[in-house]
């Protein structure tokens, strides 16, 4: 998959995972991308046997190629070392095709699917910041059930979002512009605005600046909220693109057990952790093999630990 973007800034597209449900989906929202990634890196916090054959089918399917990153999960999520799991991965690409610093990462999950000028969209506006904030379209059971892909692909709405899902998003697109207007001024929250897991990206080498990840991040919540402090603090510029980035969050059931303020995330988000992470992308907390591997290209890729 190589893209034939004029810009010196290229697109790496990094899909976050857990489980086969709704990869199938994301990944044909790649397919109908108006601008391909350069490279494609699917990172899992789960290394059985079902999702890495669902991710080569389904990339074999769609003439994809890329990486598959499989991370032993041991029964706790450890989203930040999954992020930076397949930053390294592309770190670690042969040749040209590893990423550069002026490059952008753009991550999204696994169970979201992209509209069309979803990767596009993101250049455009990294043009603007070195941090893309962006959000997504939570969508019922019943609009998952009828999403219409031959809609997506010709840029309509593929699932009928009512009036209420518009109006969130316009309304969350003012919130956050207005915290971009005032963080020059010192008058935003440190974590303003507010990043969003399943939608962000940003240009390779900022996410260097500060470690990437902060691996310390265990369980649920507040990852995300972290990164974005610890980019602003950094001194990364920022643009807002709610509206511009046309995403679709795709109903499942979720395991969250336990009320949010009460996550270890937001317990080590109260606490005053440095810019630079400590446990991050450059060393990373211990963890089993990881296993990398490529899908539709034919080049031998190191193990990452």
């Amino acid at each position: 998959m190589r893209t034939l973007f004029s810009c010196m800034s290229r697109p790496y597209l990094l899909i976050t995972t857990h489980t086969t449900l709704h990869l199938e989906r994301t990944l044909r929202g790649v397919t109908i991308q108006t601008l391909l990634p350069a490279e494609l890196v699917i990172s899992c916090d789960n290394d059985k046997r079902d999702l890495a054959d669902h991710a080569r089918e389904c990339m074999t399917k769609f003439g994809l190629t890329g990486t598959l990153v499989m991370r032993p999960h041991k029964n706790i999520c450890r989203l930040s070392q999954v992020i930076n799991n397949g930053v390294r991965a592309m770190k670690a690409l042969p040749g040209t095709r590893a990423i550069k610093p002026e490059d952008r990462v753009i991550i999204i999950q696994g169970d979201c699917c992209p509209g069309r000028d979803f990767v596009r969209t993101h250049m455009e506006l990294g043009q603007r910041g070195d941090l893309v904030v962006g959000f997504r379209h939570d969508i019922t059971s019943e609009q998952t059930e009828r999403f219409d892909d031959e809609a997506l692909a010709t840029g309509r709405d593929p699932v009928g979002l009512t009036a209420e899902q518009v109006a969130s998003i316009e309304d969350r697109h003012r919130r956050l512009t207005w915290q971009a207007r005032l963080r020059p001024f010192g008058l935003a929250k440190a974590h303003k605005p507010k990043v969003l897991g399943a939608d962000f990206s940003v240009r390779a080498g900022a996410f260097e600046k500060i470690n990437g990840m902060d691996e310390e991040y265990v369980g649920y919540g507040s990852e995300d909220d972290d990164v974005g402090r610890r980019l602003y603090a950094s001194g990364a510029s920022v643009a807002v693109g709610i509206k511009q980035l046309e995403i679709y969050h795709l109903w499942h059931q979720t395991r969250k057990g336990q009320a949010w303020e009460e996550s270890s995330g937001v317990a080590r988000f109260k606490m005053k952790t440095p810019t630079r992470a400590v446990y991050g992308l450059d060393n990373p907390l211990p963890q089993e093999t990881v296993q990398v591997s490529e899908i539709g290209i034919d080049t031998p890729h190191p193990v990452l630990t």
